[in-house]
């Protein structure tokens, strides 16, 4: 669903346990790659694949320390959200998961 969307996460890094990742808004297009990058990625869709409302894809991303692997799932069932993600880096690897709630149409910026 096209809208801005009130998003909370948690991270799990092994070894280190589970931690907050924190609360954003984001204005979702069908149209926008799963995953936003970064500024300091050059990140490409590997594949995507939607399945009724879950979408499942693969991300790969360079970045000035390496290269990246991410690889998520989300389902949006009416108003809410639910969604993970693995990342696997030289850095490490990390879980995500992501919970939402639709607030609305996207504001519009001047």
């Amino acid at each position: 669903m096209d809208g801005e969307w009130l998003v909370t996460t948690s991270i799990r890094i092994p070894g280190m346990g589970t931690m907050p990742g924190g609360t954003h808004r984001h204005c979702y297009d069908d149209q926008d790659s799963p995953y936003p990058a970064r500024a300091d990625e050059r990140c490409h869709l590997v594949s995507m694949k939607q399945l009724a409302n879950t979408v499942q894809w693969h991300v790969h991303c360079q970045t000035s320390s390496g290269e990246s692997e991410i690889r998520g799932e989300t389902t949006r069932t009416g108003e809410q959200m639910h969604g993970s993600m693995h990342i696997t880096s030289a850095d490490g690897n990390m879980d995500m998961v992501m919970d939402g709630r639709y607030l609305g149409p996207c504001a519009a910026h001047p």
